[in-house]
């Protein structure tokens, strides 16, 4: 599966390239040497990922991605890509995305296979 080999793809290089512990000063300046739209944002943490993302998987995938609706995907590859990144060290994991309907909308112009809740396999047998 296409889709399956990019995103383990993906995973590999920012696992490689992404240090696993950021310090909130040195984040802020580093986007900001490097000119970064977002370096002033107070949401600093999911900037830097996107930062990251855009200096290492520039080559591979097409950023920014596609815009439905008023949401700008922040990448492009095989399914439009939505970086976010959270503190691990807060009360709640919840995470908030993009807006459902612009997904909605993103989903259905690419083909997604998607998985019942009964964790059918799908057709290759994964």
């Amino acid at each position: 599966m296409e889709f399956l080999t990019s995103s383990k793809g993906i995973a590999k290089i920012l696992s490689n390239k992404i240090p696993k512990k950021w310090d909130g000063r040195g984040s802020i300046l580093e986007m900001k040497k490097s000119s970064f739209a977002h370096w002033k944002q107070m949401e600093w943490i999911g900037f830097y990922f996107q930062f990251l993302c855009q200096k290492y998987l520039s080559g591979i995938v097409k950023m920014p991605g596609p815009k439905y609706n008023n949401v700008e995907f922040d990448g492009f590859k095989n399914i439009p890509w939505d970086f976010k990144a959270h503190a691990i060290n807060t009360s709640s994991h919840q995470v908030i995305v993009n807006d459902s309907k612009a997904t909605a909308i993103a989903l259905g112009k690419i083909s997604v296979p998607v998985r019942s809740k009964t964790r059918q396999p799908l057709a290759n047998g994964n």
